[in-house]
């Protein structure tokens, strides 16, 4: 079994979502804290998909074959 590339992604995506849930009570009541959770949401779906190895490209190993 080979180690994966980048060990950290998972930690990525458990920080981004503990961010998420600590700020979003305190943006809601922001003037423009809509926007600001919704930054929040595209973060931790871009942390998902590459801790997921959904986004093709990358992982260490597609980059190497460009």
């Amino acid at each position: 079994m080979e180690p994966r590339e980048n060990p950290r992604r998972h930690l990525v995506l458990l920080i981004s979502l503990l961010l998420l849930f600590v700020v979003s009570p305190f943006a809601a009541t922001l003037r423009f804290g809509v926007v600001v959770l919704n930054e929040l949401y595209v973060a931790v779906l871009i942390a998902r998909l590459v801790g997921l190895h959904i986004v093709p490209g990358i992982d260490s190993k597609s980059r190497d074959k460009s």
